[in-house]
């Protein structure tokens, strides 16, 4: 049985794709656990701050995700430019 809590330091990206019209992205990370890779998140992951205006956006934040359930689980980050749709990585 997987119970308790992971904590995951969120630092950086690099390299993200340049999604507004001035060639940046707004982005921010959602992080979860789920069971496969194509699994949507859950309802209570965890979401970054926003960072303004960055292709290589730095969070420095941390954050205390619950492990679900009884079966091991993939830890799924999705990058998200402020106004377009997700971009996920696993």
């Amino acid at each position: 049985m997987y119970k308790g809590e992971v904590q995951v330091t969120l630092v950086s990206a690099k390299d993200l794709l340049a999604l507004d019209l001035n060639g940046l992205s707004d982005p921010y990370c959602v992080l979860g656990f789920v069971h496969d890779k194509n699994e949507k998140l859950p309802k209570g992951s965890q979401k970054s701050k926003v960072v303004q205006k960055s292709l290589t956006p730095v969070w420095n934040e941390s954050f205390v995700i619950a492990l679900p359930g009884a079966r091991p689980a993939l830890l799924k980050l999705e990058f998200v430019p402020s106004h377009s749709s997700n971009t996920s990585f696993s």
